[in-house]
This record gives C-alpha cells, structure tokens and sequence, in this order.
C-alpha cells in the first residue's frame, strides 16, 4: 500500500482556510469529487475552528445552506451528507467549547431539517441530527433514527455516501447503542463493508476498544459482537454455486445464496441460545448431508476472523459460555485446508486452556470423532506434523474441565476408543500408520496419562478401564511392530518414519503405564522398545541426517519425539544420556526450542554442569556451529540463576560480529546480549566488551526491512530493541554511556520515528495498541537522560529531529524529548530540521506549550 504525506493545514492562515473552503464548495457543487470531499475534510478536521471564527461562520452559513439544498433535491448526494457531519461536529465543539451557550441556535438547525422531506430518507442526516438532538437533551429517544432499517437498503445506489455512512457509524456506534434497537442489523452493515474494503481487522478492534461498550455494556455487546462476527464468518464458506465467498458475490442478499451444510451449520449454532446449542450440536450430528461434506476450500479471509477473534480474547469474560465459538470454528474445519485448520486448532486450545467453559459436550466429542477423526477424507488432507497437532488438541479437549479422572466421565469417550480398535482389527494393513492412528493413539494414550494418576488416590479406580487399555497397547503394539529397521534417507523413507516417529512419545507413556500396573515387558514388545531407542538415538546424533535431507525435508517431528522417548528412556530405563553438548543443543533449538526447558531440568543440568558447558565452547572455532543456535542456547541458559557468562563473553562478541548482518540474525544477537548486559554488569571488563558491540549492533538496524515482517515479528522486535536500550542505559558507570552518546542518542531517537510510523502507516498492519508498551518504556529511557551526563542535553536536538516521524500529536516520548531541550536548543530544531518536518514540529511543539501552561 502507497502512503500518503498528512497535509499539515493547522498552519494554514485563516483567509486562506476560508478562501480554500469556498473554491472547493463551488468545485463541489458543480460536480462531486471526492478528492475535493477529502480535503474539504481534511481542512475542516485539522484547523482550529474554535480560533478561526470566519472558518467557523464559513461552515455555519455556507456550507449549512449547500447541505440543505442539497438534500432537498436527492437524500444520497455524498456532498450534502459531509456537510453535514461538518455542520453537527462544528455546533457540538462550540456547545462543549463555550459551556452549552449556543443550545437555541442548534434546535433552529436541527427545526430547519426537520422542515425537509428527504430527512429521513438520508440515514447520514438522521445521524447528525440525532447527535445534535442528543447533546441538548440527554434523554432524547432518538426517534430520529425509526425508519433507519428501512432506508439503509438503499445506500448501495451511492459507494461514496455508503462509505461515508459506515465511517460515521463506526465512529458513533457506542452513542446509539442504548437507543437504536437492531443493533445486530447494523453491526452486519458494518461487517460485510468492513471485510469487504479489507479492514474488518481495524474496525472490530476499534469497537472492542471502545471503554463504554466493553466496560458498561459489556455483557451484552460482547454477545452480540461475537454473534455477527460468527454469521459473517459462516458466510465465508457459502461457495456451492461458484466457489466464491458470499461477500464477494453479486448484490443478492443472503438469504437468496444457497448455503452448504457447514454455513447451515454455524447459522443454526449461532442463532440459538447457549442453553440450546447442545440440541443444535445432536441435530448436526445426525445431518447426513453435514456427515458427509468435506473440502479443502482456500479462503484467505478465514485467518483474518482467526486473528480477530485472537485479538478479542482480552474481552472474553471467563464465566460465560463460549461454546458458539468453539462448536463453529471446530465445525468449519471441515472446510478447510490443513495449514488453516492448524491455526484454527492454535485458537481452540487457547480457548481450552484459558476459559471455564467446559467444551467437551457430549454432541461435540460425538462430531469431532465421528465426522472429523474417523472421516478418512478429512485427515487426510493433513501432513505428518499436522496430525501430530490435531490429535494432541482432541486429547486436550478430552481431558480440560472434563473431570476426566472419574471413570464415569470417561466412559462416554472410551467408547470411541472401542470402535478405532474393532476397526483397526478388521481393516488395518500392516506396516502402514495412518492419520487416523495418530490422531486417536495420541488423543488417548494422553487420557489413559491423565487417568492413571487417579491410581494414587484410589487403587482399585484402573482396574474398570484395564481391559480397554490393553486392548487399545495391543492395537499400539500391532502397528508399531513394523516399524523401520534401516533408512536409507530417501524422502519417501523419511516420511513413513516420521508417522512412526509421532507415536514414539505413546510407546513410553504406555509402557510407564503397564509399569504401574504391573504389566511392565508385557504387550509392548522389547524389540519395539529397542529398536525405537536405536533410531532416536541416531536421529538425536548432530551427523544422522545429511545436508540434502535437512534442506528438503522437515526432520523436527522425527527429532522431538525422539528425544522425549530418550528423555523417558532417561528416567525409566536406565539409559542415560548425555545432553550437554554443543552440536546436541544447537539441533535442539534449531528443531523445537521449547525442547530446552526439558534440558534445563535439574535431573539432567545443574549450575556446575552448565558452567562447565559454557567453557567448553571456547575450543570450537567460528564456522564448526551454528552461531544463531548458540544464541538462542546461551538466551535459555540466561534463565538460569548462578551462572556466570564472563568466560564466554570473548567468544561471543567475537561471534556476534561475524554473522551475516541480516535483521533476523541481528535480533537473534539483541536476544542474547540482552541478557548477557544484565549478567555482566557488574564485571567491567566484560561489559566494557558487550556494550560497544550492543550499541554497534542497534545503530547498524534499518528500520525500512521491518516493512516486509509480520507484525507479531515487529511486535517483539520493537520490545527488545527497547528493553535493550534501557539495560545499556542501566549501566551508569561504563565509559561508553558517555563516549558512545551520540549513537545511543541516535538509536533512541529512530525508535521513537519507528514507533510514530507503526502508528502511521497501515501497511505496517500493526494495532497500535500493541506498541503502547514499547512507547511508554523508550520514554521512560528518555526520561532517565535527565539523570545522565550534560552530553545527553546538548545531543538531544540532534536526538528530537532524528525522531520527527510522521506523528503531529505530542507523544510521551516527544514530550520527554523537549523537556530535555533549552530554548535553544528548540530554536536549533526548528531552523536546521526540513521544511515537512519543521510544519509537523511545530504543531508538536504547540501542544508541548499547552501542556506546560496546563502543567505550571
């Protein structure tokens, strides 16, 4: 997306304004435009209105008699409707502004409209009415706004005013939420718009953020948000007729597209009340049609309403009921590809691990085992990897607020288990693992974990479910008898491996179980133990899989499980091994970071061992590791306590100023150094090492490559680049805070402009709510300045032109940055910085002056 330069009229003089207002009104009346609308807009937004009264009186006499006739003649000319939002906003500041003096000439406005016949067929009219109606009476009704449903029909005769109509409802929704009764209409008008011009993101943020409608009517609005997001988000999948989602088809109204049986599905969930929708769920899940659809539709707006029911979590209350969603967005899997799925399934467990309601309905388990487990058509749309997860979220759902440990609960799900194993007797091939296998061994091998710890408590408990679990080890047993005894490393190979590899992790938590039941070495066979140990062995081994297999293929579900098997192995069958190794830990991180935690554990580590680890790296030569892997392993022992980094230290910056200089490898370095300043700070020489290459490292970064990242990247990178900053600044007593100054002015000062232009521009695609955080520590650093060496005043300048973004709003870090410049230093500023910037920093600075007088 292009950005476009702010125009900067609050500089404007008041002749021009006016003479610049009258041009555009005679160009706008000869023909609509709207460019000239936008900066009409623009001239009457951004200038002072309440300062320059011939504006003011421009747009109270000019303008207010154009809308009317305007309005006389056709109630969907867009020129007249943005007069008259000017008109109402421009009364309202003067009521608010002069303490409600002007309340008799508003009520002549407002009778002067009244007098119209086309008022209430225009609904961006009716809304500037009811404003004004409502600043003057506070108890208004808002009778204005009856026959709204009837005419909002119409506004797609005029994209302009239904755009201009949309913009102004987002704006004042929380205003007519106690008045106008179909809100959900609205919100649906909303909506498809939203969606439609690609900002549904933007839109459902803003009103989730609004204080009145999540803190006061929360309850309510809520509901009712989700509801029309979760209509919406059915209409996506009506695709029957052309494959084409219903937003982008032709003008038809809903209801008149045929709808397939997962949009039938979501509508008949979200349109019954939560005490009905196990009801819903059972007639679902006797719908022959439902039972049998399946398809991999790629709909790109569906990772949209992913992330913007993620983003809507924060307002979610944990007492009430979220099965709509969950039932929903578990339903449309069937409509969707495995990479889709894998982020719906990323949110479910969230949903799961987060919130009291329990989603183990009894109709639900019933429609995720019999329509989405054991429907071949569905599993096998995923990879290895991707089943691996989805079996792991139906065990989650099985065993989350489901008081899965009473036998009596269990049994209602154990019988699905049953029917896998009768199957699997009649119809399994050997040798072959399917998706089916390792979706259902994984789901329950999980439960059977979770139930058996109820043995503690109550000896006699397993004995009901023993025969169902030897049966479900003995099906385990039968499959992973063949698996492989060589591998060549061909891909075909390695993909049969990686299916056994996902049942690895079974094999142990079975085997612990027969243990304990006193069945240890029977039904698993030895020879499957073995032979698994042989291959994680190997597979854990730095050398095992050559180059070419590593650039085509992903070994990282084949590396995991086997290092849980060995982890298991660790404990329980007494064969130890080693971890502590570079080469070890460097696949380690490379293949599942979160790995390093099972590492780090004290039966395996201890400070000693891990000291003893950190001088053993100092032998190893640059090019022998992988030196991004190092880091993120150096940043997971940094957790530990104890542990001193300043034997490495040389080693280190030696290493971090070899890798190649991307932004990825750069925040990989800011990572670890980080830490290592926090470490090491108390040790002057080492930290006389980590600073200078810290700072190097923060002033080498070009801001443009972040244009090209996910925000979730920028996100986090943007909270380590400050949090870094402040950790140098911590160091009060190093000589590079003073002889380095000038860099770290410079760093300060282009995260400010970085944080100005998150907020600016929308192809950053980031919540600028988001990035509070990050603004408010950067000024809390500048803030600290103050503390330091006069060189940090002298440079701050130099530090507030370098920051000048494309904000024109006093930011807290702005504001910080001008308490630490005298006069004139201002005055430097304002000569020597360019002509946009100088206009940009002059309406900052007004707003600094203001705030000082408010202040004393």
């Amino acid at each position: 997306m292009t950005e476009e330069k702010e125009r900067f009229y609050p500089t404007i003089g008041v002749k021009s304004a006016v003479n610049l207002g009258r041009k555009l009104l005679s160009k706008l009346l000869e023909k609509e435009s709207k460019d000239d609308l936008e900066i009409l807009s623009e001239l009457v937004y951004k200038i002072d209105i309440m300062r320059y009264i011939e504006f003011k009186d421009f747009i109270k006499t000019e303008l207010y008699e154009s809308c009317k006739n305007l309005l006389e003649n056709d109630y969907l000319n867009c020129t007249s409707a943005y007069f008259m939002d000017f008109i109402s906003q421009c009364l309202l500041m003067e009521f608010y502004y002069f303490g409600k003096k002007n309340s008799e000439e508003i009520r002549n406005v407002i009778d002067s409209f009244y007098k119209i016949n086309n008022l209430r067929k225009s609904p961006i009219h009716c809304l500037g009415i009811y404003s004004l109606e409502k600043a003057i009476d506070i108890n208004y009704n808002g009778n204005i706004l009856v026959n709204w449903d009837n005419n909002l029909k119409y506004l797609v005769k005029n994209p302009m005013y239904n755009e201009k109509f949309i913009n102004l409802i987002i704006q004042h929704f929380h205003s007519l939420y106690d008045v106008y009764e179909n809100k959900e209409n609205l919100l649906d008008i909303i909506f498809r718009y939203s969606l439609d011009k690609e900002i549904l993101n933007k839109v459902v943020m803003g009103l989730s953020s609004n204080a009145y409608l999540v803190s006061t009517r929360g309850s309510t609005f809520v509901p009712l948000l989700i509801k029309c997001l979760l209509k919406l988000y059915g209409e996506q999948f009506n695709d029957k007729n052309n494959g084409e989602p219903v937003n982008k088809k032709s003008k038809k109204s809903f209801d008149s597209v045929s709808t397939n049986p997962i949009s039938e599905s979501i509508f008949s969930i979200v349109n019954s009340n939560p005490d009905d929708i196990s009801s819903i769920l059972k007639k679902i899940s006797k719908n022959g049609e439902f039972q049998s659809y399946c398809n991999n539709n790629k709909i790109d707006s569906i990772v949209v309403f992913i992330n913007i029911f993620d983003k809507l979590f924060s307002i979610f209350r944990l007492k009430d009921n979220y099965l709509q969603i969950f039932s929903s967005l578990l339903i449309s899997m069937k409509a969707l590809p495995g990479n889709v799925c894998i982020e719906v399934i990323k949110y479910l467990n969230k949903m799961l691990s987060s919130l009291n309601t329990s989603f183990a309905n009894e109709y639900l388990i019933k429609i995720t085992f019999n329509n989405l487990v054991y429907q071949k058509d569905f599993v096998n749309k995923f990879q290895t990897q991707q089943a691996y997860v989805f079996g792991e979220f139906v065990a989650n759902l099985l065993v989350t607020k489901t008081q899965i440990k009473d036998y009596t609960n269990a049994e209602k799900f154990l019988k699905y288990l049953t029917d896998y194993i009768k199957t699997t007797k009649k119809f399994h091939i050997d040798g072959e693992v399917t998706n089916v296998d390792i979706i259902t061994i994984i789901a329950f091998y999980k439960m059977f974990h979770v139930m058996n710890l109820k043995r503690h408590i109550n000896e006699e408990y397993f004995k009901e479910l023993q025969n169902i679990f030897i049966s479900f080890a003995s099906t385990v047993n039968s499959i992973m008898i063949y698996i492989p005894n060589k591998n060549n490393q061909e891909i075909n190979d390695l993909k049969i491996l990686e299916k056994f590899a996902s049942l690895f992790n079974a094999i142990s938590i079975i085997k612990f179980i027969l243990k304990e039941i006193d069945m240890d070495g029977e039904i698993i066979e030895d020879k499957i133990v073995s032979q698994i140990y042989k291959i994680s062995a190997k597979c854990l081994n730095g050398s095992y899989f050559h180059d070419l297999v590593i650039a085509t293929f992903d070994t990282s579900l084949i590396f995991t499980e086997s290092f849980n098997f060995l982890f298991y192995a660790h404990h329980s069958l007494n064969k130890p091994f080693q971890v502590l190794k570079w080469k070890f830990l460097c696949n380690i991180v490379k293949n599942n970071e979160l790995l390093m935690n099972k590492v780090l554990d004290t039966t395996f580590t201890n400070n000693e061992a891990l000291q003893e680890l950190l001088e053993a790296l100092k032998p190893y030569s640059l090019d022998e590791l992988d030196l991004i892997s190092i880091f993120k392993v150096i940043g997971c022992i940094a957790t530990k306590k104890g542990i001193s980094f300043v034997p490495v230290v040389p080693y280190l910056m030696k290493a971090v100023v070899s890798i190649l200089p991307s932004l990825e490898n750069i925040i990989s370095s800011l990572t670890m150094l980080k830490t290592i300043i926090k470490n090491v700070r108390n040790e002057k020489n080492s930290l006389n090492q980590v600073l200078p290459t810290t700072i190097l490292l923060l002033s080498s970064i070009d801001y443009n490559d972040f244009k090209s990242k996910q925000p979730k990247f920028i996100i986090t990178s943007l909270n380590l680049l400050v949090s870094t900053v402040r950790n140098i600044l911590k160091c009060d007593n190093n000589k590079h805070i003073i002889t380095q100054a000038s860099l770290i002015s410079g760093i300060i000062g282009k995260l400010v402009k970085f944080i100005s232009e998150i907020k600016y521009f929308p192809s950053y695609n980031v919540n600028p709510n988001d990035i509070l955080h990050s603004e408010h520590y950067i000024a809390l650093a500048i803030k600290s300045l103050k503390l330091k060496k006069d060189i940090y005043r002298r440079l701050s300048p130099y530090t507030l032109s370098v920051a000048l973004g494309y904000s024109r709003k006093l930011t807290l870090p702005y504001m910080y940055l001008l308490m630490l410049c005298d006069k004139k230093g201002i005055d430097l500023v304002s000569a020597k910085i360019p002509l946009s910037d100088r206009q940009r920093f002059k309406i900052i600075y007004q707003q600094f002056t203001k705030y000082r007088i408010s202040v004393g």
